[in-house]
């Protein structure tokens, strides 16, 4: 899906980054809020936190973990920090929303894309999703 390169630190975490975005249709929010705790790996589910101050579940998808997981334990940087997605600048800390839009648009950029947005890539997300028959996600379920 994503352009980075996988060789380099930065490319694994772009790349799963996207992922995230495109598979589980998450906002830039709830993808610079995700914490390692948020990661139910045994249920295969992860706690998403909304834009309000609900929390909902979500299906991980075996795909999405297994790049989730590559990221983690071959190219995250070293950090307290919490978050599963950190800045790879030094010292390595959580990224905040403008970090993953950011992030959005280098890699479209790469692709050859031109100037795409986080919501729009979000919103294709939905339209690919519903091709297939799945449901929208526009707000996590309740606990």
């Amino acid at each position: 899906m994503a352009s980075g390169d996988p060789e380099i630190e930065i490319g694994q975490r772009d790349q799963a980054i996207m992922t995230v975005m495109w598979r589980l249709r998450l906002r830039i929010g709830e993808i610079a809020a995700l914490r390692l705790e948020d990661i139910d790996w045994r249920r295969g589910e992860l706690i998403i936190r909304g834009k309000d101050p609900r929390c909902g579940r979500l299906p991980l998808p075996s795909d999405v973990g297994r790049v989730i997981v590559s990221y983690l334990t071959g190219w995250r940087p070293e950090t307290d920090a919490r978050h599963v997605f950190v800045c790879a600048k030094a010292p390595p800390g959580p990224m905040f929303r403008n970090t993953v839009t950011n992030v959005v648009a280098r890699v479209a950029r790469r692709a050859g894309l031109g100037v795409v947005h986080a919501h729009r890539l979000r919103q294709c997300g939905h339209r690919h999703a519903q091709r297939r028959g799945l449901p929208r996600r526009d707000q996590p379920t309740g606990e």
